[in-house]
């Protein structure tokens, strides 16, 4: 019985290193996946606030250009785009003086992000001013259709 017991030296310890290493590669792998998803969440977000902040400018910049006010119901959106930048402005006569610019902002290529205000024209020009707490990230209009 006693030769039995030394013959069998050193298994259990490589046994034990074999589930060690097999542990702590499972460990790696877990890892790695959660950090490649939380990389592609931050550069979604990461692109989501960049088209966000376009279309916030989009909107500035809207106000500082001229426009043609035309006050008849079946106006389609003017649109104007940045040629140095990736963002448009939009404008559309809603009822009376009151017309809702439009700023987007794209996001991953095919999608844009757009943001609204209310604005209503400054007289005697072909500009337009922001009107107080007018800003939107949403279409103010629940008009089927209005603001596609």
């Amino acid at each position: 019985m006693k030769h039995r017991i030394f013959q069998q030296q050193g298994n259990i310890a490589l046994v034990m290193v074999v589930v060690l290493m097999t542990t702590a590669l499972l460990l790696l792998k877990a890892l790695h996946f959660y950090q490649e998803n939380a990389r592609n969440e931050f550069l979604k977000e990461k692109k989501y606030v960049e088209a966000f902040n376009q279309a916030e400018s989009a909107l500035s910049w809207g106000l500082q250009q001229s426009w043609a006010l035309q006050t008849f119901s079946r106006q389609k959106w003017q649109c104007q785009r940045a040629s140095e930048h990736s963002w448009e402005s939009c404008l559309k006569h809603y009822k009376g003086s009151q017309f809702i610019l439009s700023g987007k902002g794209n996001y991953r290529g095919q999608y844009d992000v757009t943001l609204y205000r209310w604005v209503s024209p400054i007289s005697g020009t072909q500009k337009v001013r922001s009107q107080i707490k007018g800003w939107l990230d949403y279409c103010p209009v629940d008009k089927k259709g209005f603001c596609q």
